[in-house]
């Protein structure tokens, strides 16, 4: 039988991670917490503010963070992140990246088959050995700054 992990809370201790278990569920009520998700088939992580965040080796990761969180995805099928204001988000070595991130956030994709990026204000997204690279924003197009870098609203190239 495979393991299986829902509604585990960081109430208490901030630092809350799964490893190996076919389904994980991880929600932080405060701020300032740490969660993973290691070697899970699907993986769900929800957080407030300043959080950092990780899915290695997974199938499938979704995050949602308030504000001013750190997610990285490495080594996985699908992963996705709904981040407010000030977000950083590192997808590298998947086949597929979704993000919606607001004001001033930064987005990485790297050795990606798909990546789609939307930026709800000011943002930057870099795209690496990114097969199709998508990026759109709340109010205009995006730029193109030439160098694998895509920004929208009041950053410059």
């Amino acid at each position: 039988m495979f393991g299986f992990l829902v509604g585990a809370s960081c109430a208490e201790d901030p630092v809350v991670s799964c490893h190996g278990v076919a389904d994980c569920a991880l929600d932080c009520a405060g701020d300032d917490c740490d969660l993973e998700c290691v070697s899970t088939s699907d993986c769900e992580l929800t957080c407030r503010d300043r959080c950092d965040a990780q899915c290695l080796d997974t199938s499938n990761c979704d995050v949602a963070c308030d504000a001013d969180c750190r997610f990285v995805c490495e080594r996985i099928s699908n992963c996705a992140m709904d981040c407010g204001p000030g977000c950083d988000y590192v997808c590298r070595d998947a086949s597929n990246c979704t993000a919606r991130v607001g004001d001033a956030s930064v987005v990485v994709c790297e050795q990606i088959s798909n990546c789609e990026i939307t930026c709800l204000g000011s943002c930057e997204v870099t795209c690496l050995s990114a097969g199709n690279c998508d990026v759109s924003c709340a109010e205009g197009g995006p730029i193109d700054c030439g160098d694998g870098r895509w920004v929208c609203g009041d950053i410059a190239c």
